[in-house]
């Protein structure tokens, strides 16, 4: 058996810690700990920032058991960038978008939207470029690193089909002061997947 390094058992146990906070704010959001939760709102679970942060908290997971357990899968490089983008993706447009757009309001600022918005990305990058020490993109990885955004934009206008509501105030055309304000919005946050994508 493999003997683990004591730099392998640090990561793995901040790895834990990340996990195990991360999870513990995911459940926060989705009103588990209080039993109550407004029905006349979209379910929690449709928001692009709990989606990437139930990604976060799997992957995390599973790098802390692989630098335990020498016998595990390893676990794709590619994998752990898309895992990088998406959260990169929530921390950028949260604070260059949504936080001005809905008016800087205190509740932006908690320690939960801090952490899931903030932590786990910035804990991402670190990882991703100076543990896993990063990968390049190819152009047919690209093809792949856009299918989860186009399936959230689908979903997006479906549940607005069919609940009228919008997850986001920039899919709105009146938030947005029309079609062109939407379209612009989705083409900056198209832009930065796409850059941030090749660098």
């Amino acid at each position: 058996m493999e003997k683990v390094s004591s730099r392998q058992i640090w990561f793995a146990a901040v790895c834990f810690v990340m996990f195990a906070v991360t999870v513990y704010f995911l459940l926060e959001a989705m009103d588990v700990f209080s039993g109550e939760y407004d029905k006349e709102m979209l379910p929690v679970i449709v928001y692009y920032t709990i989606q990437t942060n139930i990604f976060a908290a799997v992957w995390m997971l599973y790098l802390a058991l692989e630098a335990l357990i020498s016998k595990m899968p390893r676990l794709s490089t590619l994998l752990s960038m898309f895992v990088t983008l998406y959260l990169t993706i929530t921390c950028v447009v949260y604070w260059a978008m949504l936080v001005p757009m809905l008016g800087f309001d205190a509740k932006l600022f908690s320690l939960s939207n801090i952490w899931m918005h903030t932590a786990v990305p910035v804990f991402a990058v670190a990882v991703f470029f100076f543990v896993l020490r990063g990968a390049r993109i190819g152009k047919r990885q690209l093809g792949l690193i856009i299918v989860y955004p186009l399936l959230y934009l689908v979903m997006a206008y479906v549940l607005r089909s069919t609940t009228g509501a919008y997850v986001y105030p920039f899919f709105n055309p009146v938030a947005m002061r029309g079609g062109f304000g939407v379209a612009l919005s989705l083409f900056v946050i198209a832009a930065l997947f796409i850059g941030l994508a090749v660098l």
